[in-house]
């Protein structure tokens, strides 16, 4: 019976190391290709290597061929010195690029995508952009970085590109809040109201910033990620709000 009991264990053993580390080479697998899928894209969008060597003009970016590989493609966001550097999609939902890569195949990291209901000019007073939290920093795998000072000094500006109009973004708050918290709203009835919301989210920052408001002519972009700080709640995520200024 011990023999029989040992040989059970050993076997249930050699199963869970076995799923274990196809688990892993199936992670491994999935995360180069999407590195592969990046560079790709970068290649095709014909992205330059840092935003500051290059005023990078709405003709200069091969945005037709981004639009032929998926319709859905409304601009590309970039940040120096980060993998951040992805085109941006809207679906008719917030579900579909969760788990779809930029080509329409199934993935675990998805895309970077627009909120369903935001206007794709980047038009609405308050535009959200979803991505994936990763462990090997893809997608938006490094926006917790924005929780360091530093960090935030260094990166203050974030540029997105479409072919309308380029934008680039100043940061100015960033903190971890929950998903159906006050953080989380994009629409509203009143300046006031608006208002109110800037000044809040700038109550929650954990960075210190000078950017200014103004909450009658500017709009804001705010990126947001599950978050990953010690101690975080399943619904816990990062917020990092941006006003939007046209280049």
């Amino acid at each position: 019976m011990k023999k029989i009991l040992k040989a059970l264990y050993i076997l249930l053993f050699i199963t869970i190391a076995v799923f274990c580390f196809y688990r892993a080479y199936k992670i491994k697998q999935e995360q180069v290709k999407i590195k592969e899928e990046q560079t790709e894209l970068i290649d095709i969008a014909e992205i330059p290597e840092k935003v500051e060597d290059v005023k990078i003009k709405k003709d200069e970016i091969n945005f037709q061929e981004l639009i032929n590989i998926n319709s859905d493609f409304v601009g590309w966001i970039k940040i120096d010195e980060t993998n951040i550097n992805y085109p941006i999609v809207q679906g008719t939902s917030n579900t579909y690029y969760l788990k779809h890569s930029f080509y329409k195949e199934y993935s675990n990291a998805g895309s970077i995508y627009m909120d369903a209901t935001a206007n794709s000019n980047f038009g609405s007073k308050n535009t959200f952009i979803y991505g994936h939290y990763t462990s090997d920093g893809s997608m938006f795998g490094q926006l917790g970085k924005y929780m360091k000072q530093d960090f935030y000094d260094k990166h203050k500006e974030i540029y997105i590109y479409t072919s309308e109009q380029n934008y680039k973004l100043e940061v100015f708050s960033v903190h971890v809040d929950k998903a159906s918290s006050k953080s989380y709203q994009m629409n509203f009835t009143t300046d006031e109201s608006y208002k109110d919301y800037i000044d809040l989210m700038k109550s929650y920052s954990v960075i210190k910033s000078d950017i200014e408001i103004d909450c009658t002519e500017d709009r804001i972009v705010t990126l947001y990620s599950c978050s990953h700080e010690r101690g975080h709640a399943k619904d816990d995520r990062y917020f990092v709000h941006a006003k939007l200024i046209e280049i």
